[in-house]
Order: structure tokens, then sequence, then C-alpha cells
């Protein structure tokens, strides 16, 4: 369902009326600008989501963190509320049975309004249930967890893709030399495109470093810069 919505999203904002360009998300509509722009042709996937610092875009994938976390997510969440229901229903079922069993022994002193004889409804029993049932709060904390992120294997070929990582690039804040001390989302990145870049580039630094215009791109990315309409 989320990336279905993704799909259309981006389907909704970059598909023109007539569909001339053909593009129906953010990465086909890039390619297009860049295309008419500066008469490139065939650009690489690996250089619209690349790390600036490396020689790409960095265009952020927001299908990234939906796989890391698909895995390990909730899929029958209404299966939880009906457990929680359902013991609920088992809670009340305990106590009605622990009174009828009590029920001729003498109470010294019966709350007003209440019939000693009668156990009280299970409408009655969970008329509160968002605030008294220790069951439904439980549900509820669950399904509210975050799911558990979704590791990724250190591939012979990660690794040998890193190692080749010129040294003027080792210093990056995203791809790094050592995969463990990546976030997970450079991980995804890093598998999802290596070996794009490999082949296209011939190692994961798309270009010179001293060619790169990080310092402009950090410039523009930070406080001191303001727009003038």
């Amino acid at each position: 369902m989320v990336f279905s919505t993704f799909k259309y999203i981006q389907k909704k904002l970059f598909e023109d009326d007539d569909n001339t360009t053909g593009c129906e998300d953010v990465t086909s509509y890039l390619k297009s600008v860049i295309e008419e722009r500066f008469g490139t042709k065939h650009i690489a996937n690996v250089f619209l989501y690349w790390p600036v610092e490396l020689g790409g875009l960095e265009l952020r994938n927001p299908f990234i963190p939906l796989m890391t976390a698909r895995e390990n997510s909730e899929t029958q969440p209404n299966d939880i509320l009906e457990i929680a229901w359902e013991q609920d229903e088992e809670e009340y079922d305990d106590y009605k049975r622990a009174f009828e069993k009590n029920r001729s022994k003498h109470f010294v002193e019966v709350p007003y309004g209440c019939d000693a004889e009668k156990f009280f409804s299970f409408e009655e029993f969970v008329r509160f249930r968002e605030e008294t049932s220790p069951y439904l709060k439980a549900a509820y904390d669950r399904l509210l967890d975050s799911p558990t992120i979704e590791s990724l294997v250190y591939t012979r070929f990660i690794e040998y893709a890193l190692n080749t990582l010129p040294l003027e690039f080792r210093t990056s804040k995203h791809i790094k030399p050592h995969f463990t001390a990546m976030d997970v989302y450079w991980r995804w990145t890093l598998h999802l495109y290596a070996a794009e870049a490999m082949e296209r580039f011939g190692g994961l630094g798309l270009g010179e470093k001293e060619m790169l215009p990080v310092e402009l791109v950090n410039l523009l990315r930070s406080e001191r810069v303001r727009w003038q309409g």
C-alpha cells in the first residue's frame, strides 16, 4: 500500500499532461531535465543517488527506509487488537467465575447501586477499556513501535568495492571504507548502486575530487545562504 502510494504521488508530480517526456517518477524526471539542459544521455541511476562528496546529486531514495523495515513490519495489525479483545473477554470470564464461586459468602458491605447476587455485564467491564485494559495498552504500544531495521550482508563484492575507494574519498560522511561504520540508509544505497558505479565509472568515486563542487553545495545548503525573491 505504501509503495503504491509513493508511486502514485510521484506519477502525479512528474508526469506531464500529454506524457511526451515519459516521466513517471523523480528519477526519470531529473534525467530528462539534465538531458534537455546539458545534452547528456544515458545517465546512470547511481549519479542521482550517490553522495555529493563522491560526485553524485545525493537524491534521497524514499523507498529505502521502507525496505529496511518491510520484513519486520506488522502485516496484520488487526490481529494484534483481536488478541487484546480476546484477552479482555478471558479476564472477564475469570472474574465472573470467581464471583459466582464465592457468591454464597456474606458480603459485609455492598457498594451503593451494586447487586451482590449478579455480576456486572461484559459491556460494563470494558466500558473504559482504553484506560483500564492492560492488554489493549500492550497492543497499542506494540503498534506504535518502529519495526526492527533489516540489516544487510557484507558481501565480497561490497568489500572489494570499498577497498577500491580512492584515498581522497575515504573521509566521506556517507560511503565509508568500513561497512559497519555506515548508517543503514547508505549501506542499502551501496548495495543498490555499487555495481553500476564500478561498471560505469570504474570505482565508487564518480569523478576527480578537485573537480567536484562539494564546497559550493555545502554552502548552498548552509544557513549562510539567503535567497531573495
